[in-house]
């Protein structure tokens, strides 16, 4: 249970590092 839910956040972390680095290339676009 516990090394999902490590996962499910790392996963999350990384999708919202996507994220952050979609949102700047717009804006600096």
């Amino acid at each position: 249970m516990k090394d999902g839910r490590t996962a499910y956040y790392i996963a999350l972390e990384k999708e919202h590092d996507h994220l952050l680095h979609y949102l700047k290339q717009e804006v600096n676009v």
